[in-house]
């Protein structure tokens, strides 16, 4: 099962517009597969582990465990952020 990290700030005024408009929405229709980690957490801790956090906001993808995307900034439409959740891919970087 895929999992969609949404890395943010609460000081952050992209990050709460992102969290609000299109991450909020994403976890209502995918219980338990979208998650906002806006505080020191082990999810945020073993991200972190693999690849520093350096900006915000980002967004990470793991499937069992496994990270197979991470992008840092603002430019992620809700069909991309969808389609992460479900493909692991934007949906530009298929058919």
């Amino acid at each position: 099962m895929k999992h969609l990290y949404f890395i943010g700030m609460a000081d952050c005024g992209d990050c709460n517009v992102i969290r609000r408009d299109l991450i909020e929405p994403l976890k209502e229709k995918y219980p338990g597969q979208v998650h906002v980690l806006y505080g020191w957490c082990a999810d945020l801790a073993r991200i972190n582990g693999r690849q520093t956090i350096t900006n915000v906001p980002t967004f990470v993808v793991e499937d069992h465990g496994v990270e197979e995307f991470r992008f840092s900034g603002t430019s992620l439409t809700g069909k991309e952020l969808e389609s992460l959740v479900t493909t692991g891919k934007r949906s530009s970087d298929h058919g």
